[in-house]
């Protein structure tokens, strides 16, 4: 039996709202709860992921409210 879970994410950042596009962060559980990073650029027809793996300390930080 498959069962799915849906985790409220902890978070999602504008990291260089400055530049076209635009960068985010996006942090979250995968699906076995571990926490990733998720960076993605956002243009007018939607957003592109170029980039996940699992958090790293340097993005830790936001969790706190605390920005590198």
């Amino acid at each position: 039996m498959s069962r799915s879970v849906v985790v409220p994410l902890p978070g999602v950042y504008d990291i260089d709202a400055d530049h076209e596009p635009r960068k985010g962060l996006c942090i979250g559980p995968d699906p076995a709860g571990n926490l990733v990073e998720l960076l993605y650029l956002q243009f007018t027809d939607g957003d592109l992921i170029i980039h996940a793996k699992a958090l790293r300390p340097v993005f830790r930080t936001y969790l706190s409210g605390d920005r590198p």
